[in-house]
């Protein structure tokens, strides 16, 4: 059935979950089914299924999608491209099961036999008559595993929190990204979280330890609310002190009706880089030049054989006139999340002009058409925004609901000399045919042999529905 304009996202969601699972679905809010085991504050209390015992966790697992899903609808329902998107998934009957998510994890396997491909997906559930539950769902070719674990929600953004203390992101912060003009940088305080301990904590919540026996390498990860900003890599699940990144790629993935989006292969033929672009001066932000940036963008465009668009060149004129035909888009900038309103005030900051100003929002982004495969944002705050159950709405969202396949994103800014290592890592090969997970990791690994500490290595993460 046609979308028809006025009618609301939300209403179109719920008619295709209900067509779709023939309305044994519960909405967002239903109480959830009986659990097997009881969580405790604690630990996990997990249960694992064979690949022929699916009816067993479906349920629950179907119940999750669903309220993502109306997630998804309320955060894009305004947005002409998000209800064209919320159509194709109605079109397609893109509604996540059992059977379909093996289908994508078989799809993805095929492309190269020799991986072994898996689904980590978290929901958390809040109900009045229950304590709330962080689900965790790990699903594999032959097995799932399906883990509940007692967890308020200012529980879970308390460890989110520490990490991201513990980490030192808000000094890195300081030195290269914007900042409002009058606003004073907290200081750090003298009882900061220590590392060991919060990555061991972050490690414990998400990663029950029966997650670590599923053996996969490329692991792809659906989070929900603040999980959407937690370095998957740094959590330390196997022996020795290892990092996850150690055992298998990360993909973050938009949301699970994203996972059946076919990725086409990364093509450079015609990239489009944009270095250290001359903000002008204004009365609401402070930028410092990014030399280091620039710099970045000269290497990479070297690298590509494409002159790069640097300081007062990177108009958003010149800049946003070529995004719409480029195969790559590399942007080395200031980025800026603002959650109160993502839309209006989440911007990428490019070289000013009378005609179109130097602010580039993610409304703008998101009604623009790219061709681009894959967008790298070397920027800071670009994983960042508006906190929802669904995900973030944020920059890279907006790219991936423009058509962009995949979008290579951060989460807090790294210092010039690190970020430099990591990204020509990093293109280095993905220009030899390494597949974008791979080459991230690559360049992550690569960079953590020079700067040990994870705030330097750990804060890209590739955002894409497919690997």
């Amino acid at each position: 059935m046609p979308y028809r304009r006025g009618r609301s996202c939300s209403s179109i969601v719920r008619r295709i979950l209900l067509s779709a699972l023939g309305g044994f679905l519960c909405v967002a809010g239903s109480a959830a089914g009986p659990a097997v085991g009881e969580p405790s504050s604690d630990t996990a209390a997990c249960d694992s299924y064979s690949a022929t015992e699916d009816a067993l966790w479906e349920r629950e697992f179907l119940r999750a999608a669903g309220r993502q899903i109306f997630g998804v609808a309320d955060m894009w329902g305004e947005s002409v491209r998000g209800s064209k998107l919320i159509q194709r998934w109605y079109e397609e009957q893109r509604i996540p099961s059992a059977a379909g998510v093996r289908r994508y994890l078989r799809t993805v396997g095929a492309r190269s036999p020799s991986q072994r491909v898996g689904l980590l997906f978290y929901d958390h559930q809040t109900q009045p008559s229950s304590p709330p539950e962080l689900h965790s769902w790990l699903i594999a070719e032959q097995r799932a595993i399906h883990c509940r674990h007692a967890v308020s929600r200012s529980r879970l953004a308390s460890v989110v929190g520490a990490l991201r203390q513990a980490l030192g992101v808000e000094e890195l912060q300081v030195a290269r990204s914007a900042t409002r003009r009058g606003y004073e940088m907290p200081s750090p305080g003298a009882s900061r979280p220590t590392l060991a301990d919060s990555v061991r904590e972050a490690t414990r919540l998400l990663l029950p330890e029966t997650f670590v026996d599923e053996n996969v390498d490329t692991l792809i990860i659906v989070p929900t609310g603040e999980l959407t900003t937690i370095p998957f890599a740094v959590l330390q699940p196997l022996p020795g002190g290892r990092h996850l990144i150690d055992r298998a790629t990360l993909v973050v993935a938009p949301s699970l009706a994203d996972l059946n989006r076919a990725g086409r292969p990364v093509t450079f033929e015609k990239a489009l880089i944009v270095g250290n672009p001359t903000v002008p001066h204004n009365q609401e932000w402070i930028m410092p030049p990014l030399p280091g940036a620039e710099a970045e963008a000269i290497d990479i465009g070297r690298f590509l054989g494409t002159s790069p668009l640097i300081r007062a060149a990177a108009t958003k004129t010149a800049v946003t006139g070529r995004a719409r035909d480029a195969d790559l888009l590399y942007l080395a900038t200031h980025g800026v999340a603002d959650p109160q309103d993502p839309n209006n005030g989440s911007f990428l900051a490019l070289a000013g002009d009378r005609k179109a100003g130097w602010r580039w929002t993610l409304k703008d982004i998101q009604f623009t058409r790219f061709r681009a495969r894959l967008a790298v944002l070397s920027a800071c705050q670009t994983g960042l925004g508006q906190v929802q159950d669904a995900g973030i709405l944020g920059i890279a969202r907006a790219f991936q609901i423009a058509g962009v396949d995949r979008v290579v994103i951060s989460l807090w800014n790294v210092d010039d000399a690190a970020t430099h290592e990591l990204m020509t890592s990093f293109m280095r090969s993905l220009t030899a045919g390494t597949r974008a997970d791979r080459a991230l990791r690559d360049g992550m690994r690569s960079t953590r042999e020079k700067y040990p500490h994870p705030a330097h290595w750990a804060s890209f993460v590739l955002f894409a529905g497919t690997p």
